[in-house]
């Protein structure tokens, strides 16, 4: 699944998009990241940061999501975690970057925002990419 052909696999986990399905991958993320050996509090704003990009997949992909893949994978010397899902296109970079400077100029968020803003500060290297039918987001973890 990786984005990067040469890149070896280190660890991948399957899940329906669905909150549960939101919960087990988070789980068996955290689960790997302790094996990786990262610092506690990285592991807590990546684990919010994905999960708050999960949550977004299930709940606004126009045409819904049913399935997340999480792949950890190496290139060179980066450590690459990356999501990949089924559903309609969904770029929550752009949107993310629009709520959090409404958010940084003072002017108020509709609820929904507050996400989008909170994905701008957990993951601000996360980046996106659309194919055929798949929306896929990559973050590089570690050199």
């Amino acid at each position: 699944m990786s984005v990067y052909p040469d890149a070896q696999l280190i660890w991948q986990c399957h899940g329906c998009a669905t909150l549960q399905g939101i919960r087990f991958l988070r789980q068996e993320l955290a689960t790997m990241l302790v094996t990786l050996g990262m610092a506690p509090d990285c592991q807590q704003q990546l684990l919010l940061g994905i999960s708050e990009l999960m949550t977004n997949v299930v709940r606004h992909a126009k045409p819904s999501a049913h399935r997340m893949h999480l792949v950890l994978c190496r290139q060179h010397k980066v450590i690459w975690l990356e999501l990949e899902d089924d559903g309609g296109a969904f770029d929550p970079i752009r949107h993310a970057h629009l709520a959090y400077r409404t958010w940084h100029q003072g002017t108020r968020l509709r609820v929904s925002g507050y996400g989008l803003a909170l994905l701008r500060v957990t993951l601000p290297a996360l980046r996106y990419q659309r194919a055929v039918g798949t929306n896929r987001y990559s973050l590089p973890l570690a050199a």
